[in-house]
Protein backbone atom coordinates (compact mmCIF):
# COMPACT_ATOMS: atom_id res chain seq x y z
CA UNK A 1 0.00 0.00 0.00
CA UNK A 2 1.51 3.35 -1.01
CA UNK A 3 1.58 6.44 1.22
CA UNK A 4 -1.46 8.11 -0.37
CA UNK A 5 -3.56 4.96 0.02
CA UNK A 6 -2.41 4.55 3.62
CA UNK A 7 -3.20 8.20 4.40
CA UNK A 8 -6.67 7.80 2.90
CA UNK A 9 -7.26 4.68 4.99
CA UNK A 10 -6.22 6.47 8.18
CA UNK A 11 -8.36 9.49 7.37
CA UNK A 12 -11.37 7.18 7.01
CA UNK A 13 -10.68 5.38 10.29
CA UNK A 14 -12.38 7.92 12.56
CA UNK A 15 -13.17 11.60 13.09
CA UNK A 16 -10.70 14.07 11.57
CA UNK A 17 -10.31 17.32 13.53
CA UNK A 18 -9.03 20.48 11.84
CA UNK A 19 -8.25 23.46 14.05
CA UNK A 20 -8.13 26.79 12.27
CA UNK A 21 -10.47 25.35 9.64
CA UNK A 22 -11.79 28.79 8.75
CA UNK A 23 -8.32 30.03 7.82
CA UNK A 24 -6.59 30.10 4.46
CA UNK A 25 -4.87 26.71 4.70
CA UNK A 26 -7.73 25.25 6.74
CA UNK A 27 -10.40 25.96 4.14
CA UNK A 28 -8.34 24.40 1.38
CA UNK A 29 -7.42 21.39 3.51
CA UNK A 30 -10.99 20.73 4.66
CA UNK A 31 -12.16 20.81 1.05
CA UNK A 32 -9.51 18.25 0.10
CA UNK A 33 -10.34 16.00 3.07
CA UNK A 34 -13.98 15.90 2.00
CA UNK A 35 -12.91 14.98 -1.54
CA UNK A 36 -10.78 12.19 -0.08
CA UNK A 37 -13.77 10.78 1.77
CA UNK A 38 -12.39 11.51 5.24
CA UNK A 39 -14.76 10.25 7.90
CA UNK A 40 -16.64 12.80 10.01
CA UNK A 41 -14.57 15.95 9.46
CA UNK A 42 -14.83 18.22 12.49
CA UNK A 43 -13.89 21.84 11.94
CA UNK A 44 -12.86 24.09 14.81
CA UNK A 45 -13.38 27.69 13.83
CA UNK A 46 -14.18 31.11 15.17
CA UNK A 47 -16.53 33.03 12.93
CA UNK A 48 -15.75 33.89 9.32
CA UNK A 49 -17.09 32.99 5.89
CA UNK A 50 -14.73 30.45 4.34
CA UNK A 51 -16.68 27.34 5.36
CA UNK A 52 -20.17 28.54 4.50
CA UNK A 53 -20.51 26.64 1.22
CA UNK A 54 -19.34 23.29 2.66
CA UNK A 55 -20.73 23.63 6.20
CA UNK A 56 -23.52 21.03 5.64
CA UNK A 57 -20.81 18.39 5.11
CA UNK A 58 -19.03 19.22 8.37
CA UNK A 59 -19.51 19.08 12.08
CA UNK A 60 -18.50 22.57 13.19
CA UNK A 61 -17.57 23.41 16.76
CA UNK A 62 -16.66 26.78 18.23
CA UNK A 63 -13.85 26.58 20.73
CA UNK A 64 -11.07 28.80 22.03
CA UNK A 65 -7.90 26.72 22.28
CA UNK A 66 -6.70 28.83 25.19
CA UNK A 67 -9.68 27.60 27.25
CA UNK A 68 -8.13 24.32 28.44
CA UNK A 69 -11.18 22.86 30.18
CA UNK A 70 -13.57 23.54 27.30
CA UNK A 71 -11.05 22.21 24.82
CA UNK A 72 -10.61 18.99 26.82
CA UNK A 73 -14.38 18.48 26.92
CA UNK A 74 -14.66 19.01 23.15
CA UNK A 75 -11.88 16.54 22.40
CA UNK A 76 -13.36 13.94 24.77
CA UNK A 77 -16.64 14.17 22.87
CA UNK A 78 -15.01 13.98 19.42
CA UNK A 79 -12.21 11.43 20.03
CA UNK A 80 -10.43 12.33 16.79
CA UNK A 81 -8.36 9.73 14.97
CA UNK A 82 -6.43 12.46 13.15
CA UNK A 83 -5.78 16.07 14.15
CA UNK A 84 -4.51 18.76 11.80
CA UNK A 85 -3.51 21.63 14.07
CA UNK A 86 -3.55 24.75 11.91
CA UNK A 87 -4.98 27.35 14.30
CA UNK A 88 -2.51 30.19 14.89
CA UNK A 89 -2.26 33.91 15.51
CA UNK A 90 -0.40 35.38 12.56
CA UNK A 91 -1.33 39.06 12.55
CA UNK A 92 1.69 41.32 12.23
CA UNK A 93 1.85 43.84 15.04
CA UNK A 94 -0.26 41.79 17.46
CA UNK A 95 0.96 41.93 21.08
CA UNK A 96 3.55 39.17 21.66
CA UNK A 97 1.59 37.93 24.70
CA UNK A 98 -1.46 37.27 22.51
CA UNK A 99 0.60 35.42 19.91
CA UNK A 100 2.14 33.27 22.65
CA UNK A 101 -1.26 32.49 24.17
CA UNK A 102 -2.66 31.18 20.89
CA UNK A 103 0.37 29.59 19.28
CA UNK A 104 2.07 28.12 22.35
CA UNK A 105 -0.45 27.84 25.19
CA UNK A 106 -3.26 26.86 22.81
CA UNK A 107 -1.08 24.16 21.27
CA UNK A 108 -0.16 22.75 24.69
CA UNK A 109 -3.83 22.70 25.72
CA UNK A 110 -4.70 20.76 22.58
CA UNK A 111 -1.83 18.32 23.10
CA UNK A 112 -2.98 17.66 26.66
CA UNK A 113 -6.49 17.00 25.38
CA UNK A 114 -5.49 14.38 22.79
CA UNK A 115 -3.53 12.10 25.13
CA UNK A 116 -5.87 9.19 24.49
CA UNK A 117 -5.85 5.84 22.74
CA UNK A 118 -8.10 7.22 20.01
CA UNK A 119 -5.36 9.32 18.36
CA UNK A 120 -3.66 7.86 15.29
CA UNK A 121 -1.93 10.99 13.95
CA UNK A 122 -1.39 14.60 15.00
CA UNK A 123 -0.09 16.90 12.28
CA UNK A 124 1.33 20.14 13.65
CA UNK A 125 1.41 22.98 11.13
CA UNK A 126 4.55 25.02 11.57
CA UNK A 127 6.15 27.44 9.13
CA UNK A 128 9.35 27.97 7.20
CA UNK A 129 9.72 31.13 9.29
CA UNK A 130 10.85 28.93 12.18
CA UNK A 131 14.27 28.79 10.53
CA UNK A 132 14.68 32.51 10.02
CA UNK A 133 16.68 33.77 7.06
CA UNK A 134 18.47 31.49 4.62
CA UNK A 135 18.31 29.50 1.41
CA UNK A 136 18.25 25.74 1.00
CA UNK A 137 17.08 25.38 4.60
CA UNK A 138 16.72 21.72 5.54
CA UNK A 139 14.81 20.27 8.49
CA UNK A 140 18.10 19.88 10.37
CA UNK A 141 18.83 23.62 10.19
CA UNK A 142 18.80 25.47 13.55
CA UNK A 143 15.60 27.34 14.42
CA UNK A 144 16.52 31.04 14.40
CA UNK A 145 13.27 32.92 13.73
CA UNK A 146 13.32 36.66 13.14
CA UNK A 147 9.71 37.41 14.16
CA UNK A 148 7.34 36.42 16.95
CA UNK A 149 5.16 34.30 14.69
CA UNK A 150 8.12 32.13 13.71
CA UNK A 151 9.35 32.04 17.31
CA UNK A 152 6.01 30.87 18.72
CA UNK A 153 5.53 28.29 15.98
CA UNK A 154 9.00 26.94 16.75
CA UNK A 155 8.04 26.78 20.44
CA UNK A 156 4.84 24.93 19.52
CA UNK A 157 6.86 22.44 17.46
CA UNK A 158 9.25 21.80 20.36
CA UNK A 159 6.33 21.35 22.77
CA UNK A 160 4.59 18.95 20.39
CA UNK A 161 7.62 16.72 20.07
CA UNK A 162 8.24 16.84 23.80
CA UNK A 163 4.71 15.39 24.14
CA UNK A 164 5.54 12.82 21.45
CA UNK A 165 8.53 11.56 23.41
CA UNK A 166 7.09 11.70 26.93
CA UNK A 167 3.59 10.41 26.10
CA UNK A 168 4.40 8.25 23.05
CA UNK A 169 2.03 10.25 20.85
CA UNK A 170 1.99 10.00 17.03
CA UNK A 171 2.99 13.60 16.20
CA UNK A 172 4.60 14.96 13.04
CA UNK A 173 5.25 18.55 11.96
CA UNK A 174 4.91 20.14 8.54
CA UNK A 175 6.67 23.41 7.69
CA UNK A 176 5.11 25.16 4.70
CA UNK A 177 6.99 28.06 3.20
CA UNK A 178 5.21 30.91 1.34
CA UNK A 179 1.86 29.51 0.32
CA UNK A 180 -0.57 31.37 -1.92
CA UNK A 181 -3.83 30.69 -3.72
CA UNK A 182 -7.63 30.75 -3.26
CA UNK A 183 -9.01 31.88 0.11
CA UNK A 184 -5.85 33.77 1.10
CA UNK A 185 -6.60 36.90 3.18
CA UNK A 186 -6.73 40.02 0.99
CA UNK A 187 -4.31 41.91 3.23
CA UNK A 188 -1.47 39.55 2.27
CA UNK A 189 0.93 40.27 -0.58
CA UNK A 190 -0.37 38.21 -3.48
CA UNK A 191 -4.12 38.88 -2.99
CA UNK A 192 -3.36 42.58 -2.39
CA UNK A 193 -1.36 42.81 -5.61
CA UNK A 194 -3.96 40.79 -7.56
CA UNK A 195 -6.87 43.00 -6.51
CA UNK A 196 -4.91 46.23 -6.97
CA UNK A 197 -3.74 45.12 -10.42
CA UNK A 198 -7.25 44.10 -11.49
CA UNK A 199 -8.50 47.54 -10.44
CA UNK A 200 -5.66 49.35 -12.18
CA UNK A 201 -4.47 50.95 -8.94
CA UNK A 202 -1.10 52.10 -7.68
CA UNK A 203 0.53 49.30 -5.68
CA UNK A 204 2.78 50.65 -2.90
CA UNK A 205 5.49 48.13 -2.05
CA UNK A 206 8.87 47.74 -0.42
CA UNK A 207 11.85 47.50 -2.80
CA UNK A 208 10.68 43.85 -3.00
CA UNK A 209 14.12 42.33 -3.33
CA UNK A 210 13.24 39.66 -0.73
CA UNK A 211 13.42 36.08 -1.93
CA UNK A 212 10.68 33.64 -0.98
CA UNK A 213 9.87 30.00 -1.67
CA UNK A 214 6.36 30.08 -3.16
CA UNK A 215 4.05 27.03 -3.09
CA UNK A 216 0.55 26.89 -4.54
CA UNK A 217 -1.90 25.91 -1.80
CA UNK A 218 -3.42 22.99 -3.75
CA UNK A 219 0.03 21.39 -3.87
CA UNK A 220 0.62 22.15 -0.19
CA UNK A 221 -2.57 20.47 1.02
CA UNK A 222 -1.61 17.35 -0.92
CA UNK A 223 1.51 17.20 1.27
CA UNK A 224 -0.62 17.76 4.40
CA UNK A 225 -2.85 14.82 3.49
CA UNK A 226 0.17 12.57 2.95
CA UNK A 227 1.50 13.54 6.39
CA UNK A 228 -1.38 11.57 7.91
CA UNK A 229 0.54 8.38 7.10
CA UNK A 230 4.05 9.44 8.19
CA UNK A 231 5.40 7.52 11.17
CA UNK A 232 6.56 9.90 13.91
CA UNK A 233 10.18 9.58 14.99
CA UNK A 234 13.20 11.59 16.07
CA UNK A 235 14.57 11.07 12.55
CA UNK A 236 11.52 12.62 10.88
CA UNK A 237 10.09 15.27 13.18
CA UNK A 238 9.28 17.88 10.55
CA UNK A 239 8.93 17.97 6.77
CA UNK A 240 9.34 21.10 4.66
CA UNK A 241 6.66 21.93 2.11
CA UNK A 242 8.53 24.03 -0.39
CA UNK A 243 9.68 24.31 -3.98
CA UNK A 244 13.34 24.83 -3.13
CA UNK A 245 13.43 27.69 -5.65
CA UNK A 246 14.06 31.25 -4.38
CA UNK A 247 12.01 33.87 -6.24
CA UNK A 248 12.17 37.63 -5.72
CA UNK A 249 8.96 39.24 -4.55
CA UNK A 250 9.51 41.88 -7.24
CA UNK A 251 9.32 39.19 -9.93
CA UNK A 252 6.07 37.79 -8.53
CA UNK A 253 4.50 41.25 -8.51
CA UNK A 254 5.63 41.88 -12.08
CA UNK A 255 4.14 38.55 -13.23
CA UNK A 256 0.78 39.26 -11.58
CA UNK A 257 0.56 42.71 -13.15
CA UNK A 258 1.42 41.29 -16.56
CA UNK A 259 -1.20 38.53 -16.27
CA UNK A 260 -3.84 41.05 -15.18
CA UNK A 261 -3.35 43.10 -18.32
CA UNK A 262 -0.73 45.52 -17.07
CA UNK A 263 -3.17 48.04 -15.59
CA UNK A 264 -1.73 48.12 -12.08
CA UNK A 265 1.25 50.32 -11.27
CA UNK A 266 3.78 48.79 -8.85
CA UNK A 267 5.57 51.41 -6.75
CA UNK A 268 8.67 49.58 -5.61
CA UNK A 269 10.39 51.33 -2.71
CA UNK A 270 7.31 53.28 -1.62
CA UNK A 271 7.31 51.38 1.69
CA UNK A 272 10.16 50.36 4.00
CA UNK A 273 10.97 46.76 4.75
CA UNK A 274 9.26 45.50 7.90
CA UNK A 275 11.37 44.84 10.96
CA UNK A 276 12.37 41.18 11.04
CA UNK A 277 11.56 40.69 7.36
CA UNK A 278 14.20 38.17 6.24
CA UNK A 279 15.85 38.85 2.90
CA UNK A 280 15.62 35.17 1.97
CA UNK A 281 13.46 32.28 3.19
CA UNK A 282 13.86 29.25 0.97
CA UNK A 283 13.69 25.59 1.90
CA UNK A 284 15.17 22.27 0.89
CA UNK A 285 12.45 19.92 -0.30
CA UNK A 286 14.49 16.72 -0.53
CA UNK A 287 13.00 15.14 2.61
CA UNK A 288 9.46 15.66 1.31
CA UNK A 289 10.43 13.94 -1.92
CA UNK A 290 11.92 11.02 -0.01
CA UNK A 291 9.36 10.60 2.80
CA UNK A 292 6.16 11.82 1.14
CA UNK A 293 6.90 11.21 -2.52
CA UNK A 294 5.86 14.85 -2.91
CA UNK A 295 7.02 17.87 -4.82
CA UNK A 296 5.06 20.87 -6.13
CA UNK A 297 3.18 20.13 -9.34
CA UNK A 298 2.01 23.68 -10.14
CA UNK A 299 4.42 26.14 -11.71
CA UNK A 300 4.53 29.63 -10.22
CA UNK A 301 3.18 31.13 -13.42
CA UNK A 302 0.21 28.74 -13.54
CA UNK A 303 -0.44 29.08 -9.80
CA UNK A 304 -0.52 32.86 -10.07
CA UNK A 305 -2.89 32.63 -13.03
CA UNK A 306 -5.27 30.40 -11.08
CA UNK A 307 -5.03 32.70 -8.06
CA UNK A 308 -5.68 35.82 -10.12
CA UNK A 309 -8.73 34.22 -11.76
CA UNK A 310 -10.08 33.13 -8.38
CA UNK A 311 -9.58 36.57 -6.88
CA UNK A 312 -11.30 38.18 -9.87
CA UNK A 313 -14.31 35.89 -9.44
CA UNK A 314 -14.64 36.39 -5.68
CA UNK A 315 -14.28 40.12 -5.17
CA UNK A 316 -17.32 40.48 -2.91
CA UNK A 317 -16.17 37.56 -0.75
CA UNK A 318 -12.69 39.03 -0.44
CA UNK A 319 -14.20 42.18 1.05
CA UNK A 320 -15.83 40.01 3.73
CA UNK A 321 -12.53 38.23 4.41
CA UNK A 322 -10.63 41.50 4.84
Amino acid sequence: MDLVQEATRILKSGPVLVTGANGFIGRNLVGRLLQRGADRVVAVRSGGRRLTDIAPSLRIVECDLTDADRMAARIAAIRPAVVFHLAARVAAGAPPSEIVQTNVVGTINLLNAVKGDFLRQFVYCGTGSEYGAGSGLSESAPLRPTNMYGATKAAGHLAAHCFRRTHDLPIVSVRPFTMYGPWEPPRRLIPFVCCSALDGLDIPLTPAEQERDFVFVDDAVDAFVRMAAVVASDEVEAVNVCSGVPVKVRDVVTEIVAQSGGKGRPQFGALPYRAGDARSECGDGSLARRVLGWSPQTSLKDGLRQTLNWMDGHRALLKELA
